[in-house]
């Protein structure tokens, strides 16, 4: 398990890392207003992709897993049916995207398409996604996800900025084109033969049957993720492109959290779902702790690195965005934060508890909601209040809630002593080499002390398992089958 996470959490990293520089170079080129627009379009478009989704999600990674031999006939019919629903809602959708980007006064048709067909390509990304770690294929999955369809992107940018100019339009073009690689794994996984045998009935019956099991994790999936994409569109009616960009560089960054948690809570979802079927108390205990304490150890040399530098990455951008270190600070912490607190709530949706997980995921929209509706027109920091404080809050009530439910606390003594001592001992090497004059020096040496900051934190952890398994991988190579469980 922990050899594939790593093999999940490496390839994340790296395309994590890909993105990162990809975005850093796209935020200065195209500056702050440019780079504001393309994230208008792109929040409104993830916004409406987590109400299209339609919580299916999970629902796909327990069939699939349940039934793998049959699982292409499985796709087939979820992508026909899917299409079949896109089709029906392209006027809806068509008006809610035309309605919003025209408060940010971005009234051409060209912006209202390009939103309505990238909703499109997300859904099947993420159900191509879905499928894949539900045949226990996490590490393709995370590679077509965080590197094959950005590399692409990336690729296509540069193609199109260097015949038509390095633009907004040129980036969302790209966006488009890039993830249509998605229909090459479709029909690479599906055979011939079965598109032609499904049949509306049965497309129908899958349908609804998803629909059935799935209207719960839809709506904590609205309430937990429609507000970090949503604030962007916010940002951009409230106040200015440049603030949008800013709110972005912020989401941004914080992703490298967001991602740290994620690599592992995918590969936390099965091991509790089966845990909790065999009602192994114990196994939950130990799985969770040892999440939560691989996600920390993971996620603080990069917190640190953001938190101590974060001014000197705006200035590489330009002065222009000099002025929103504040908005991106509040974010990145926020974010981070997450990594902090354990997988609680895939343990609580693995578990059978989501309807907490949808009490959390309400309160959180309507606490974002309420103080970015508040707090966005006064001020220009308030939509990241707004993205930053809920966050902070629910997770701590999940913490609670993990507590009552399981008698489980993210860390024991040792663990969370231990997280301290070894963040305030990296501080030191970040600290001394910011005053490094080089950029390019300064860049180099910051990736190496988080790299070496990462492998010394489980190399020097308490727990004896983190120490064996460096002290392995130091032997082996990332990619061992070797099992450490």
């Amino acid at each position: 398990m922990f050899v594939k996470g790593l093999k999940v959490f490496i390839i994340s990293s790296a395309g994590a890392g890909f993105w990162f520089v990809f975005q850093i170079f796209v935020a200065k080129i195209l500056g702050p207003s440019e780079y504001g627009k393309v994230n208008i379009i792109l929040g409104l478009a993830s916004s409406l992709l987590v109400l299209g989704n339609l919580g299916f999600q999970i629902p796909i990674v327990k069939r699939v897993s349940e039934d793998v031999n049959n699982s292409p006939k499985f796709l087939m019919d979820l992508i026909l049916g899917d299409s079949i629903v896109n089709i029906i809602l392209i006027p809806l959708w068509f008006f809610i995207v035309s309605f919003f980007l025209s408060k940010s006064n971005m009234n051409a048709m060209y912006y209202s398409f390009s939103s309505v067909f990238l909703i499109f390509l997300f859904k099947y990304r993420e159900i191509l996604y879905f499928f894949l770690v539900g045949q226990e294929k996490q590490v393709f999955a995370t590679f077509y996800k965080s590197i094959l369809i950005r590399l692409l992107l990336v690729i296509t940018f540069t193609i199109l900025g260097s015949f038509y100019g390095f633009s907004h339009a040129s980036l969302l073009n790209a966006m488009i084109l890039s993830h249509l690689v998605t229909c090459y794994f479709f029909f690479k996984i599906v055979p011939s033969n079965l598109i032609t045998k499904s049949r509306i009935s049965s497309i129908a019956k899958l349908y609804f049957a998803l629909i059935k099991k799935s209207w719960q994790y839809f709506i904590a999936n609205i309430s937990n993720s429609v507000y970090i994409h949503f604030s962007k569109v916010l940002q951009g009616m409230f106040s200015s492109f440049m603030n949008v960009g800013l709110l972005s560089l912020g989401i941004t960054f914080g992703s490298i959290g967001v991602m740290i948690g994620s690599s592992f809570a995918i590969l936390a979802m099965p091991s509790f779902s089966t845990a909790w079927n065999r009602k192994d108390y114990h196994s939950i205990s130990k799985i969770y702790h040892s999440f939560t304490r691989w996600n920390s150890l993971l996620a603080l040399p990069a917190m640190i690195f953001f938190i101590l530098n974060v001014h000197r990455i705006l200035v590489i951008l330009g002065q222009e965005y000099v002025s929103g270190s504040w908005i991106v600070s509040m974010i990145v912490i926020a974010q981070f934060f997450n990594s902090f607190v354990g997988p609680n709530g895939t343990l609580l949706n693995m578990t059978e508890f989501q309807k907490y997980e949808i009490f959390n995921g309400f309160l959180t929209l309507v606490m974002s909601l309420l103080m970015g509706f508040t707090l966005g027109q006064k001020y220009s920091y308030g939509i990241a209040l707004s993205l930053s404080v809920p966050i902070i809050v629910i997770n701590l009530i999940k913490v609670i809630e993990v507590k009552l439910l399981f008698n489980i606390y993210p860390f024991n003594i040792s663990s969370f002593t231990y997280i301290i001592f070894w963040g305030m001992c990296s501080a030191v090497p970040f600290y001394s080499a910011s005053f490094i004059a080089s950029d390019f020096v300064w860049a180099l040496i910051s990736l190496f002390l988080i790299i070496s900051s990462t492998l010394l934190g489980f190399y020097f952890s308490p727990e004896k398992n983190d120490r064996e398994k460096v002290r392995f991988l130091f032997c082996q190579t990332c990619f061992s089958e070797k099992k450490l469980f």
